[in-house]
């Protein structure tokens, strides 16, 4: 659909335009005082929505401009003056992509006066001005899951976004059940988590779908380069009787299950390098083992372990012999980072943090 003006419309459903196709395009289009119960202008299952404008469009109960059923992509948008229930511009039912648009004068008599996800949602390079949710959860965002803000910006708004958690990424998407030719999208998600590492920006996350992944591309791999890995519900990485990372640069990893790993030495799962700072939130650990140190995770290097649960972790050589055999252990987690270490990191950061107020009181007088 291109180039269409759609005015005036009414309908239960989209006021303008239902559609429960695969996926509808509507490119360069107006939509101008259109109203429905859901949708007040479109109402899409999935759906491609650019360089579009939608003006005094409103909705009785959610998505002022657009109801979207499962997932829409907006890019390049103008929404001004709508109103809905939820959301008071977009309502996803399930997730959604939006970028590079401008929200203005937007309400919502409940949540998200201009966006209301019930799933996670990517919002990037967006303006948003005066937007208003009337029971203030997300003035201009709310979002149930997860959401991945990036360079949008704010005006003359407080409490702008309300979410489960938000994060500052963009989102590179990995589905075990993804065609080769994927491009870390939502639609075209990346096969492999090693692709998607291999392909993520300095800006970007690592965001996997739920599943269970295992295989050769989730043994032994290698992370070479820091990295931040989130799970989208459960997500499980079965070690299939090998270890499952080896850390060499740092990663934040959060809800993560790594289960069934193997080592003949050290981390049945992870193996954290002398140069590596890594965090781990709520990640869990089950059934994993190593012959000689930390059945779960071996750390040479700096851990910060948070709300995580480790279970049935081994280390299962008990009576190795040898010179070495009283450093061995650890069944979930074996650290050598020196304790000289950790102090020396610490005063570091005090000393940094010192100058770095000084500098400042400095220019200020």
């Amino acid at each position: 659909m291109d180039n269409c003006r759609f005015e005036s419309n009414s309908a239960k459903r989209g006021g303008a335009i239902f559609s429960d196709a695969d996926h509808i395009f509507i490119n360069n289009s107006d939509f101008f005082q259109n109203n429905a119960d859901n949708g007040g202008a479109v109402e899409l299952n999935d759906g491609t929505i650019i360089n579009s404008n939608f003006n005094l469009n409103d909705a009785g109960i959610s998505g002022g401009a657009v109801y979207s059923n499962y997932y829409v992509l907006i890019d390049g948008c103008t929404f001004e003056d709508q109103f809905a229930g939820d959301g008071g511009v977009l309502y996803c039912l399930n997730s959604g992509l939006v970028q590079n648009s401008l929200f203005e004068h937007n309400i919502a008599f409940n949540n998200g006066g201009s966006i209301f996800f019930t799933s996670f949602g990517e919002v990037y390079s967006n303006n948003f001005t005066d937007n208003k949710a009337m029971f203030e959860l997300g003035n201009s965002i709310y979002c149930n899951n997860k959401l991945f803000a990036k360079n949008n910006f704010y005006d003359n708004e407080t409490n702008a976004i309300f979410s489960n958690r938000t994060y500052d990424f963009k989102a590179v998407h990995v589905d075990g059940n993804a065609a080769a030719s994927g491009d870390g999208s939502f639609r075209h998600p990346w096969e492999s988590l090693l692709l998607a590492i291999e392909n993520c920006n300095a800006d970007e996350a690592v965001f996997m779908h739920s599943g269970t992944y295992s295989g050769p591309a989730y043994s032994s791999l290698n992370i070479e380069k820091y990295v931040n890995i989130f799970a989208d519900g459960e997500v499980v990485i079965d070690g299939n009787h090998t270890t499952i990372f080896y850390i060499h640069k740092g990663a934040n990893i959060e809800g993560i299950t790594f289960k069934n790993a193997y080592t003949e030495v050290y981390g049945g799962a992870l193996w954290v390098m002398s140069d590596a700072e890594t965090v781990l939130n709520n990640c869990k650990f089950i059934d994993n083992q190593a012959r000689f140190n930390g059945g779960a995770i071996f750390c040479e290097g700096y851990l910060e372990v948070n709300d995580c649960f480790f279970s049935n972790n081994r280390q299962s050589m008990q009576d190795p012999g040898g010179a070495d055999s009283s450093t061995w252990g650890g069944g979930a987690i074996t650290g050598t980072y020196p304790l000289s270490m950790l102090l020396l990191r610490i005063l570091y950061l005090k000393i940094t943090m010192l100058l770095k107020m000084v500098e400042q009181y400095r220019q200020e007088h």
